[in-house]
């Protein structure tokens, strides 16, 4: 499973911070289950999480709570895993190639 760990800055948080965080913990099963069914790769789980936390957390108080937010955490998760994957093809444009097709190598 993911090693996140929410780790709570202060025992006295409370107003929406609390409640974000509340609710984040609550739905953090269904998150994960997003970002496997994604495909996203268990070695970024922990910055996904955070960047979804993220934007929770920047967008809460517009964020109408009285109606389930999950449709909002999967367009949220759907956009982050999007924008990790094209960050990642961007950063290795190039697949290392193997050289065993009978061809002469350029090494000696």
């Amino acid at each position: 499973m993911v090693s996140l760990r929410l780790v709570r800055s202060s025992p006295s948080l409370s107003g929406p911070e609390r409640d974000c965080l509340d609710l984040f913990e609550r739905e953090l099963d269904y998150v994960f289950g997003t970002l496997q069914r994604l495909g996203a790769r268990p070695a970024d789980m922990d910055d996904l999480f955070q960047e979804i936390f993220v934007a929770l957390y920047s967008n809460w108080p517009t964020l109408d709570t009285t109606r389930s937010l999950r449709p909002w955490l999967f367009g949220v998760a759907f956009r982050v895993v999007r924008t990790h994957r094209r960050r990642r093809a961007r950063e290795t444009p190039f697949a290392v190639l193997d050289v065993e097709d009978g061809a002469p190598s350029s090494e000696g």
